[in-house]
Formats: C-alpha cells, structure tokens, sequence
C-alpha cells in the first residue's frame, strides 16, 4: 500500500503545479538542479520530494531556494547525489496542511476492519472482557491449535455488549484453554506518520484529501475565489464516484440478529 508521503504528492498534484527535477549534486542539507531556472526565493517554505536514489520517499519542507539550489529546513540522510530524482511545490501548501488532508481524508472514507488476538480461551467462559480500544465487533474466530497454523474457526452465536463479548449458552468456545481468539471489529482509520501505509488506496483516497485541502483555501481565501469553488465542485463529483465501488468493512455475523438471554 502507498505510503502518506506518496499519496501527499498525488492529491497537491489535483490543485498546484509540481515540478519534477533530476540533482545535479547535493549535500544533506541541499538539492542542487542546475536546470532549475526558477527565480530566488521562488520555492521558499515549499515542499520537496525524494522520487529516487538514496532517500527515496522522503520529503522535507524547503527553506530557501537560489540558483538552483534548494536549502532544507532539516537534514536527511546520505546524501543527495547527482541524479536524484525529485519533485517540489512552491509554499502555497504547507507539509502539515498536506498530512492532515491525507489523514482525515482516510478517516472520513468508512471504518475499516481489523483484528485483535489478545483473548484466549478460559474453559467454560460464557463472557469476555474485549481488549480496550476494541469494539464495534463484527466477526470471531477461535483456534483450534495452539501455535501457527492456528486454524481459526468461525464462532457466529456471540453479542457484544458494554465492553463485553458474550457467547450463547449451547455454543461456548470448547477449544483448548489458551487457545487465540481473534475478533475482528471495525476501527477508524488510525493517524499515519510519514512511515506508515495507508489502508485504503490513493485512488480512493485523493478526491476525499482535496476536498480537506479546498476547504482549508476557502477559508483563507474566501468563499468568492472561482478557482477553489469550481475545484470544489469537481472534487465532490470526483470523490462520489470513488465511493460508489469502495470496500467497505466486514458485515457483522449472521446470528447477530437474535437476542438471546
């Protein structure tokens, strides 16, 4: 899956100009592209990506360009070599500005699912206490082995209640105590630093991170301001279309239904 960096770069490519470049030399702290003819101060407090060579992936905020020679706000590490490929914005969008669109954009799109493994089995157990941060719970499973391949099986006759998984009376685990169970439950999306994957696709993401980022212009620029309205526009129609074959998360069991006492 893309990383936040990566798909940073997709969505500021769907509202600002991006320049790719290939360095002429560097340092770790500079970018030198002697093909770069843009003014001094033209990338000031901009954005660069590292597309290639020894840091690919990477970016850092800019924080000075001049003949050629792009200065960064921090060190990376080595150092960048002549053929490097990268890619640069001007300050219009900030880094943060970028990873929140990013963020809340993967939070926004729909809950995904994940798994827990932390309960075993305790003979005879009717109730169980869900790990924290877990729940909205939408499937269990229980091991039949001890050690991997654990050869989880389907428990459909649970309710969750209050923190609590509760299993019907005819149909508590009897597989071994100590054995895994993996619950399965639907999360928001958590908080990606510059290192972590995204879960969903940039696809499905990007028309959701622009719209994020409009909104922000909008209110720096005023609702009057053509370009983001008609941006804006485009974005929602954009975004509805990546919704409409979107996976969405496991639907719960289908015993759930039915209360049983």
């Amino acid at each position: 899956m893309a990383t936040l960096i990566e798909a940073a770069l997709r969505v500021v490519k769907r509202v600002a100009p991006v320049y790719y470049g290939t360095a002429t030399g560097g340092s770790t702290t500079t970018l030198i592209d002697t093909l770069n003819s843009e003014q001094q101060g033209f990338y000031d407090n901009g954005v660069i990506w590292l597309l290639s060579g020894s840091n690919p992936g990477e970016w850092v905020d800019i924080l000075s360009f001049g003949n050629g020679t792009f200065t960064f706000k921090s060190a990376v590490t080595p150092t960048i070599a002549a053929g490097d490929k990268y890619a640069c914005i001007t300050s219009d969008w900030e880094r943060k500005d970028l990873r929140s669109a990013v963020n809340e954009a993967c939070k926004s799109i729909s809950k995904i699912y994940t798994s827990d493994s932390t309960l075993v089995v305790v003979a005879d157990a009717e109730e169980y206490t869900l790990p924290t941060g877990v729940s909205d719970v939408r499937r269990v499973e229980v091991a039949e082995n001890t050690a991997s391949p654990y050869g989880y099986v389907v428990n459909a006759y649970w309710q969750e209640n209050n923190g609590t998984l509760r299993f019907h009376p005819d149909y508590i685990p009897d597989q071994a105590a100590g054995n895994k169970i993996r619950v399965w439950y639907a999360a928001m999306h958590p908080d990606l630093d510059d290192t972590t994957s995204l879960y969903w696709s940039i696809d499905d993401m990007q028309w959701a991170a622009v719209l994020y980022l409009l909104q922000y212009k909008n209110i720096i620029t005023g609702k009057d301001n053509e370009w983001v309205v008609d941006m804006t526009n485009k974005a929602e129609a954009e975004n509805l279309i990546a919704m409409r074959h979107l996976k969405r998360p496991l639907s719960r069991t289908p015993y759930l239904a039915g209360a049983f006492g």
